[in-house]
């Protein structure tokens, strides 16, 4: 690099006056891409019942206790119990 390109590489360039929008288009595209995941995964009607699972071992992971066999119980695909 001679010395003119290196004066070059020293100046700082004035941001863009688009530049600072970036924050908020980043929000913008991440919300979006939200809202498009969540009605891509939403439950059909039909899965909007009780389902229980049973035999296996529950793990409290803030109690730090193992349960086997136990059981557990989804309704409107939340565990209720």
């Amino acid at each position: 690099m001679d010395a003119h390109e290196t004066n070059l590489a020293n100046k700082s360039t004035p941001p863009r006056p688009d530049e600072a929008l970036l924050p908020e288009l980043i929000k913008r595209a991440a919300g979006y891409g939200m809202e498009a995941f969540a009605k891509s995964t939403a439950l059909p009607a039909s899965a909007n019942k009780i389902v229980v699972i049973t035999g296996g071992s529950i793990v409290d992971v803030e109690k730090g206790v193992a349960m086997p066999n136990g059981v557990i119980i989804l309704q409107n695909g939340l565990i209720t119990k």
